[in-house]
């Protein structure tokens, strides 16, 4: 239900879950929305894609994917399907045919954090079928340890839930070059200044407004700080509003959305040099991962999955989930300590080459594909 190029954090794991199985020589089948620039993006990826309208209201979304997949189901006749967020796993758990196709779940954050059941009469019914879901799962993937241990607590089988964090893939930096004057084309604001980036969807849930409070608290003590939000979503008015009262809206650029894994985030990503979010209940954050693979050090919440990506005094720093002012003392620290944030973001880029590349997300899913077959 989220595929690249849409700017949705699960339809990075969908991707990176496809090219990895294909890598193991696994014969893969994509069903995804259908997105703007899809047909560029698809056509250079390799794999078999098949792309369906889903109606805006949610209700109608729900009974248009469930006859999606049971047609593809019925022309493929895969061994296994794969969901890759919280909707298609709902989904999955309204169709009835998992007792002869084997059936592989994930949870990836608010799909467990925010639903079974949650708050609210739709919450509590969209909960049934995930939880269906889950009962008929050969395996489950927990994007981190935080979220296995939550679905534990919910109910959720144990022994069918193994951890598989967000992965990178390092082969699509490959022919990429940081070009600045390029970046500096579409954004002269950047000129001259020290970048601190935020890459998020602009909900509650990311705090970006605690994020921009901290940035604000250093434009005294360094004024060539430039605080790049990039995301879109119902808090951009709220946050372009708090830059004004905070007297920094010369020191904030909003880019809004930007594809993922394209040229442009990429060059904004090598122009930064600390990577800032706040958010609470993160299930893991594939921005975190992003950040790390370009080298930056990391500040991020002490809370949820970012522990588990953000190595505390060693890739970054972790803070309090509501301290704007502890995540301003440490970007002071980074900005202040050349040596310190270099060696941080070198870490960074190895742990996440280590732990988090694509084919540490193969070996892992695709062990799971030949555990469950020996039972089968």
């Amino acid at each position: 239900m989220a595929f690249p190029p849409a700017t949705v954090g699960t339809g990075a794991y969908a991707l990176a879950l496809a090219k990895g199985l294909a890598s193991k020589g696994v014969e893969v089948h994509v069903l995804a929305p259908e997105c703007e620039g899809m047909e560029e993006f698809d056509m250079g990826l390799g794999l078999a894609i098949t792309r369906m309208r889903v109606h805006s209201l949610v209700p109608m979304r729900y009974w248009e994917s469930r006859a999606q997949l049971r047609r593809k189901v019925e022309e493929v006749e895969p061994d296994s399907v794969w969901t890759t967020n919280g909707m298609a796993t709902r989904v999955a758990g309204l169709l009835g045919f998992w007792d002869r196709v084997r059936l592989f779940s994930c949870m990836r954050g608010s799909d467990v954090a925010t639903r079974m059941p949650g708050k609210g009469v739709w919450a509590r019914m969209e909960s049934v079928p995930q939880r269906r879901a889950y009962r008929v799962s050969r395996a489950i993937a927990a994007a981190s340890s935080y979220i296995k241990e939550l679905a534990i607590e919910k109910g959720v089988a144990a022994d069918k839930i193994f951890v598989s964090p967000p992965a990178f893939d390092f082969s699509r930096l490959e022919g990429y070059r940081f070009d600045p004057e390029r970046l500096l084309a579409k954004y002269p604001q950047l000129q001259g200044c020290r970048i601190a980036l935020t890459v998020a969807r602009l909900t509650g849930q990311k705090q970006v407004h605690l994020a921009l409070e901290a940035t604000a608290r250093l434009r005294e003590a360094w004024p060539d700080l430039l605080h790049v939000i990039v995301g879109d979503g119902p808090e951009r008015e709220r946050i372009e509003r708090l830059a004004g009262e905070l007297g920094v809206e010369d020191r904030v650029l909003m880019v809004g959305s930007v594809r993922p894994m394209s040229e442009e985030l990429f060059d904004l990503y090598s122009a930064a040099e600390v990577f800032l979010l706040l958010s609470r209940r993160e299930g893991m954050g594939n921005v975190f991962v992003e950040a790390g693979a370009f080298g930056l050090p990391s500040i991020g919440a002490r809370e949820g999955g970012v522990p588990e990506v953000v190595a505390d005094g060693e890739t970054g720093f972790l803070v309090g989930v509501k301290y704007p002012d502890e995540a301003a003392e440490m970007l002071d620290r980074l900005w202040g300590d050349d040596g310190l944030r270099i060696a941080m973001g070198s870490r960074a880029r190895e742990r996440v080459k280590r732990e988090f590349g694509l084919e540490a997300l193969a070996e892992r899913s695709y062990g799971a594909l030949v555990g469950s077959s020996h039972g089968a």
